[in-house]
């Protein structure tokens, strides 16, 4: 893992959250992006980040996901913080944070990424074989 590329992603974060799924932690800084890598490990929160209390139904969330199929395609030219992600069908893509999809390609860098052509604000997801490993939530146009 790039502690710097770690460190500047998670400083963007006004809420260090976790989560449980399946009895895996899962860490969730700020909502944006969801992950099993125990990314606050080493981490110095600022003091303006907190540790909520409560804490996301991940079951729902990954539970939720269907119809995902494999991305093929990664563009970074039209937008320098922001990533378009396609299948090799779709025309516009799902908009993710270029900084959260590079972090997460470090961690999980043998992940295959999947998302969802009917609905453009689903998580995008990374999976190792059959188990989900991270999620990434699609920006706004």
């Amino acid at each position: 893992m790039k502690k710097a590329l770690r460190n500047k992603a998670l400083r963007s974060a006004d809420r260090l959250i976790t989560g449980i799924y399946k009895d895996q932690k899962w860490y969730i800084p700020g909502g944006w992006y969801a992950t099993i890598y125990p990314l606050y490990d080493g981490y110095k929160p600022l003091k303006s980040q907190i540790y909520p209390e409560g804490q996301p139904d991940m079951a729902a969330i990954i539970e939720g996901l269907s119809n995902m199929d494999k991305a093929t395609e990664f563009d970074h030219d039209q937008d320098p913080e922001a990533v378009y992600i396609r299948t090799i069908d779709m025309f516009a893509g799902i908009k993710v944070n270029a900084l959260y999809f590079e972090l997460l390609k470090d961690l999980h860098p043998d992940a295959e990424i999947r998302i969802s052509e009917q609905d453009k604000f689903a998580p995008v997801g990374f999976y190792e074989g059959s188990k989900p490993v991270a999620l990434l939530m699609p920006l706004k146009r």
